[in-house]
C-alpha cells in the first residue's frame, strides 16, 4: 500500500456536514504513523472543506506533522470523483499503482467512486452504516487495524505458480507439524471447514493479498471449489464462502459459491492412498452450473452464465497438489474463460501438477466421465517460493491480530 485516498464526506465530515475533530486528529495521527513506511494519505472531494480557519489538509497536517495532501475540482481541478478513472491523474502525481491505492469513504458515492476507478473501498461505519458496499471498518482503530497489519505486509504472496493464461498462488504453507507454521494452519483449517478460528483475519488475509498483489485486476468472478460430498453445501454465515462473498462486494466481482459443483461424491483426499489420488477423480465428479447463485442469493440466476471472454478467480481453503483447483480451470477454460487460482495456504514439500490443456471431450456444464490420467506438468513446491518471509510474517500478523483491542 502506497497511497490512502480519504473521502471527506462520512469520515472527517458527519452526516450534519460538520468536521469531527477527533477523527481528524486520529487520521492525522494514522497518517503520521504510515508516513515512516511512505505510505501518503490525502483527502479526495468535490468540495473544500475548512476547519479553524485553515483547508482542512493543512489542519490535519499540522496535527500529524506530515503532508496531507489534497484533491478534487476545487482543490487542483481534477476530474470529478464519480467519472471513470478520475483518480488516474492523482495516482500520477503520487506514483502510485491502482492496486497500491485503497479508498476510504462512507456511502454509496464513495462506492460508485470506487468501482469506476476499480480501487478498494474500504467503507467507514463510524457513524452508523450508510451503504451495503466495500468493507466495514467501524472506527478509525479498525481502520488503522487494517492498514498496520495488512496494508503494509511485505508479502502478500508466499508461493505461485504459473502458465501462459493462469496463475496459482498462496498466502503461506500449510504445516501443523511445524511449528512456526501450526497457529495459522490450524485456524485457517476451521476458520474454512467450521467458521470458527478467526475467520475475519482470512477474510483480510484474502483481501490484501488479491488486492494488493495486483491479483484482482480485471478479474469478472469469483467462485469456490466444492467439497468432497455431492450433496448442496450448509453455507456457513462465517466459513469461506461468506469471507469471499463480502470480497466480492468490496471488489465488484460477483461471487458464486455454485458455478463448480459436484455432481458425484469424491472420496475424501486424506482417506485416498497417493498413488489413487487422480485427476480423473475430480473431473468425473464436477461440472459447472449453469445458474448459479449470485453473492450468496437465495434465487439463482434467471439466465444462463456465459464464461467467454471472461476471468474467473478460483479460491480453495488449502492447496496441496493442486488436482482440485487445477480440475476447476480445466472447466472453465473449456466453458471460454481465463483463471487465477488462490489459496489461503500450500500444503508444503508437493508439487503442484497442472493440467496444459483440459480434455477434448470435457463438456463444462455437463457431468463428464474420465477413465484416462491426462498428462500434467509439475511445478516445485521449492521452485515456487516467491517469499520465504511470508510464513514468519503471517504467525505475527496472526498474533497481533487477535490481540489488537479495538
Amino acid at each position: 500500500m502506497k497511497l490512502i485516498l480519504v473521502s471527506v464526506k462520512g469520515t472527517i465530515v458527519n452526516p450534519e456536514k460538520k468536521v469531527v475533530i477527533q477523527v481528524a486528529k486520529q487520521l492525522g495521527a494514522l497518517a503520521a504513523e504510515l508516513h515512516q513506511h511512505g505510505v501518503k494519505v490525502a483527502l479526495w472531494s468535490n468540495q473544500a472543506w475548512t476547519c479553524n480557519g485553515q483547508p482542512l489538509h493543512e489542519y490535519i497536517a499540522s496535527i500529524a506533522g506530515v503532508p496531507i495532501y489534497a484533491h478534487g475540482y476545487q482543490w487542483d481541478n481534477s476530474p470529478a470523483r464519480k467519472r471513470k478513472d478520475s483518480a488516474a491523474s492523482i495516482l500520477n502525481v503520487h506514483g502510485a499503482k491502482r492496486y497500491e491505492t485503497i479508498l476510504l469513504g462512507g456511502g454509496d458515492d464513495d462506492f460508485i467512486c470506487g468501482v469506476n476507478n476499480k480501487l478498494l473501498h474500504i467503507r467507514s461505519d463510524w457513524y452508523g452504516q450508510n451503504s451495503d458496499h466495500g468493507f466495514q471498518v467501524k472506527s478509525v482503530e479498525e481502520f488503522r487495524r487494517f492498514c498496520v497489519l495488512f496494508g503494509l505486509r511485505q508479502h502478500n504472496l508466499f508461493w505461485q505458480a504459473s502458465g501462459s493464461d493462469w496463475s496459482a498462488s498462496t498466502a503461506g504453507p500449510f504445516s501443523t507439524q511445524i511449528q512456526a507454521y501450526a497457529l495459522f494452519g490450524f485456524d485457517a483449517r476451521d476458520a474454512a471447514k467450521k467458521g470458527t478460528g478467526h475467520p475475519d483475519f482470512w477474510f483480510y488475509i484474502t483481501v490484501a493479498s488479491l488486492y494488493f498483489s495486483g491479483l484482482m485486476e480485471d478479474v469478472d468472478y469469483i467462485c469456490t471449489y466444492p467439497g468432497h460430498d455431492a450433496a448442496p453445501k450448509v453455507i456457513s454465515n462465517s466459513g469461506l464462502e461468506s469471507i469471499l462473498a463480502r470480497l466480492g462486494k468490496c471488489t465488484r466481482a460477483d461471487y458464486f459459491h455454485d458455478l463448480v459443483v459436484r455432481h458425484t461424491t469424491a472420496p475424501k483426499s486424506q482417506y485416498t492412498k497417493a498413488a489413487d489420488r487422480l485427476f480423473t477423480n475430480q473431473l468425473s465428479t464436477i461440472k459447472l452450473n449453469k445458474y448459479p447463485h449470485r453473492n450468496l442469493s437465495d434465487t439463482p440466476r434467471k439466465t444462463p452464465i456465459s464464461l467467454k471472454g471472461k476471468r474467473v478467480l478460483i479460491v480453495d481453503d488449502m492447496v496441496t497438489s493442486g488436482r482440485s483447483i487445477e480440475s476447476a480451470r480445466a472447466y472453465i477454460a473449456a466453458a471460454g474463460a481465463s483463471s487465477r487460482l488462490f489459496g489461503w495456504l500450500k500444503t508444503i514439500s508437493t508439487s503442484y501438477l497442472e493440467l496444459p490443456t483440459p480434455p477434448k471431450s470435457l463438456k463444462p456444464f455437463e457431468a463428464n466421465t474420465f477413465s484416462k490420467e491426462p498428462p500434467s506438468t509439475t511445478h516445485s513446491y521449492a521452485g515456487g517460493i516467491v517469499a520465504a518471509g511470508a510464513p514468519t510474517e503471517l504467525d505475527d500478523i496472526l498474533k497481533r491480530f487477535v490481540a489488537w483491542k479495538l
